[in-house]
């Protein structure tokens, strides 16, 4: 039987998923199955500095389903981010 909840073959991109709301979410769907980009400055909770700890720390726990992916440089120039 097919599950409906099944995500295998799917890559998701989350941003913000060093914390709150978008580690919960890509944490949820590595557990389905997807292989997720996490993408995440790491700034602190009143917004910063920049450290990859916590995308590393989502990363480490499902270590074959999450990729970590700098945002450095992927924005097209003229785009902030």
């Amino acid at each position: 039987m097919n599950n409906p909840m099944s995500l295998e073959g799917k890559t998701i991109i989350v941003t913000g998923a060093g914390r709150g709301f978008g580690r919960s979410h890509a944490l949820l769907l590595a557990s389905r199955g997807a292989r997720v980009v996490v993408a995440d400055y790491g700034v602190n909770l009143d917004g910063t500095g920049t450290s990859p700890d916590p995308a590393n720390e989502v990363t480490y726990a499902n270590r074959d389903r999450i990729i970590v992916q700098e945002l450095e440089g992927l924005c097209a120039p003229g785009l902030s981010h």
